[in-house]
C-alpha cells in the first residue's frame, strides 16, 4: 500500500471513530449586510477534532467521506447538530437567525432525506425558515429529476435553497430557469477574488448579480476580503456579504458573542467605513520596556474550562489584538479561547481573544494575539492607547525631560 492510500484509509477508520466519539464541530461565519452591518445569517462549516491532529478543515477530509457512505452520516449529523443549536438559541432568546449548511450531492438520491429533516424540524420544534440548504451546480446537473424531486419536498416544509459555488458549472442558468427551486445564488470566491482589479471579471459577477435579480432571487458573495470587493458589490446591489472582511469561521461561543451585538464592523472598512477605521487606527503602541499583563484559558474548543492565570510580557497593544512572551507553549488557532489581563493608565482591561501566530525564541515564545470584543470594548481600549501614546510622544520630545 503506497503512502496516498494507506493516508486515505487510515483517515476513513479515523473519521469512524471519530464520528462514533463525537469529535466532529461545527464552526459559524458570519453573512452580513454590508449597508448596515447587521449580520442576516451564518454558513454552518464541519471540523474534526482530531485528538493528535487538532482541528481539521472540512476539505483534508470530507472528499475521502464522499468515496463512501461516511458523507451521508456526517451530512445527517451537522443537520441534526443545527437545528439542535437554533432550538438551543431560541430556548434561551438569542436572535436566532437563519443558518446554512451544505449536503453532499449523493444524499439527495437516498429517497429517506426529506423524511429526515421533516422528522429532525419537528424533533427539535424549530421555524424551518431558520435553515437553509446549500447544495452545488454539480448535484443539480446529475440525476436532475431524483434531485429536484427531493428539493421540492423539503421546500414545501419552509426550507430555503442555495446554489453555492455559483459560476463554477456550466448549464444550471437554464435548470434555474426550468424549474425554480433555488432560492439564493451565491457566488463563488474565485470570481469575487478580483473583481477589484479584472475588468472582465467584474462584467461576469455583475451579470450574475442580474441574473439573480431577474429570476427573482437572492444572491449573495463569498470570499469577500478587501475594501474594494465590498465597495464593488454593495455598488452593484449585493450587499449581503460572507468573508475575511468581517469575520473568519467562529466557534459556537464566538458566534453568539456576535448574535448578541446583532452586527459587525468589516475589519478592513467598506467605502463608508475606510476613512472612519482609519481615525479609529487599529495602531499599535510598544512597550519596550515589556507591559506586565496574565492570561487564562477560558475555553478549548468550544468547550468551557478553569484555569488559572500565567503572567506574560506585552511587546506591544493595538485595537486589533496583542504581540506578547510567554514561556507558555500554546497553540495558534481559533481552537483555544483565552483572556488577557492588563493596565492602560490605571484602567483595567481583560479581553478575550484567540492567538493568531506564533514564534519560537531562544526561551520561551513569542505571540500574536487577536481580540474578540463588541466595538464599546474596542472604543474605550483605542481612547486609552491614545493617551498611552500621547504620553509616551511628550516624553520622548519634551526638551525638559
Amino acid at each position: 500500500m503506497d503512502i496516498e492510500a494507506r493516508h486515505v484509509f487510515q483517515t476513513e477508520v479515523d473519521l469512524k471513530k471519530a464520528i462514533r466519539q463525537n469529535e466532529l464541530t461545527l464552526l459559524f461565519q458570519p453573512k452580513v449586510n454590508a449597508k448596515n452591518n447587521a449580520i442576516v445569517g451564518a454558513e454552518a462549516l464541519v471540523r474534526w477534532n482530531h485528538p493528535e491532529r487538532g482541528l481539521i478543515p472540512a476539505d483534508q477530509f470530507i472528499r475521502i467521506a464522499e468515496k463512501s457512505e461516511l458523507i451521508d452520516e456526517i451530512g445527517d449529523w451537522v443537520l441534526k447538530q443545527t437545528c439542535k443549536i437554533l432550538a438551543d438559541w431560541t430556548k434561551r432568546k438569542l436572535p436566532a437567525v437563519p443558518i446554512s449548511i451544505n449536503i453532499s450531492p449523493k444524499r439527495f438520491l437516498k429517497g429517506d432525506y426529506p423524511g429526515l429533516v421533516r422528522n429532525v424540524i419537528r424533533r427539535w420544534g424549530i421555524d424551518p425558515g431558520l435553515l437553509e440548504i446549500e447544495i452545488t451546480e454539480t448535484s443539480l446537473m446529475e440525476n436532475k429529476t431524483v434531485v429536484t424531486d427531493a428539493i421540492q419536498q423539503i421546500r414545501q416544509l419552509g426550507i430555503k435553497f442555495s446554489l453555492d459555488d455559483f459560476g463554477t458549472g456550466f448549464s444550471s442558468i437554464n435548470y434555474l430557469k426550468q424549474f425554480r427551486t433555488i432560492d439564493t445564488l451565491k457566488i463563488d470566491k474565485s470570481f469575487i477574488a478580483k473583481i477589484d482589479e479584472d475588468p472582465q471579471m467584474s462584467a461576469i459577477v455583475k451579470s450574475f448579480i442580474m441574473l439573480a435579480k431577474g429570476l427573482d432571487m437572492e444572491v449573495i458573495a463569498e470570499g469577500v476580503e478587501t475594501a474594494g470587493q465590498l465597495k464593488f458589490l454593495t455598488d452593484n446591489d449585493c450587499p449581503v456579504v460572507q468573508g475575511f472582511i468581517y469575520s473568519k469561521p467562529l466557534f459556537l461561543s464566538d458566534f453568539e458573542v456576535l448574535l448578541r451585538e446583532g452586527e459587525i464592523r468589516p475589519k478592513i472598512g467598506s467605502a463608508t467605513d475606510i476613512m472612519e477605521n482609519d481615525r479609529r487606527g487599529y495602531f499599535r503602541v510598544n512597550f519596550p520596556s515589556r507591559k506586565k499583563g496574565w492570561l487564562t484559558v477560558k475555553a478549548v474548543r468550544g468547550k468551557s474550562v478553569n484555569a488559572g492565570k500565567a503572567p506574560i510580557d506585552i511587546k506591544n497593544i493595538g485595537g486589533g489584538g496583542l504581540c506578547f512572551l510567554s514561556d507558555l507553549d500554546l497553540p495558534a488557532g481559533n481552537q483555544m479561547l483565552l483572556a488577557f489581563g492588563f493596565e492602560l493608565k490605571d484602567d483595567p482591561f481583560v479581553l478575550n481573544g484567540h492567538i493568531i501566530w506564533k514564534k519560537k525564541l531562544r526561551k520561551g515564545f513569542e505571540y500574536g494575539a487577536e481580540f474578540i470584543i463588541d466595538e464599546n470594548e474596542r472604543a474605550r481600549l483605542i481612547k486609552d492607547l491614545n493617551q498611552v501614546l500621547v504620553s509616551q510622544r511628550h516624553l520622548l520630545f519634551d526638551p525638559f525631560a
